[in-house]
């Protein structure tokens, strides 16, 4: 296996709620911007191999979209670290619990966020 890049992986909810659809999004945005890599909760929760062996070699950011913290919940029974854990339901609280969408304002907002704490690390 070949060793971490100094990018962070970020394992992202993609769960039905509107802060999962934001972190899903917003994982995809920081790889775009080539901030950061993108890991997959689904095969990770599953306990593949190479899945969990890429997770151990990088600093992880997990982003979570509701109080169920799937994606925590996944690296606590793994026994995996966690460099950083953000909870977008409670960084970007809606009023409308029936709405799916959030404002471009939230999500840049957010990339704002996540862009400071992953530079933070490289210095």
């Amino acid at each position: 296996m070949l060793p971490c890049k100094t990018k962070p992986l970020v394992y992202a909810c993609s769960g039905c709620t509107r802060a999962g659809r934001l972190s899903h999004d917003v994982a995809m945005g920081l790889m775009n911007d080539n901030v950061a890599n993108v890991g997959c909760l689904p095969a990770l929760a599953l306990g593949f191999e190479s899945e969990k062996e890429r997770a151990a070699r990088c600093p992880v950011l997990v982003l979570d979209g509701c109080e169920q913290k799937c994606g925590l919940v996944a690296f606590q029974q793994l026994q995996l670290n966690v460099k950083w854990h953000v909870d977008l339901n409670q960084l970007c609280p809606s009023h409308d619990h029936e709405s799916v969408d959030y404002s471009l304002t939230e999500l840049y907002a957010v990339m704002a966020h996540l862009n400071r704490l992953i530079a933070q690390q490289a210095q």
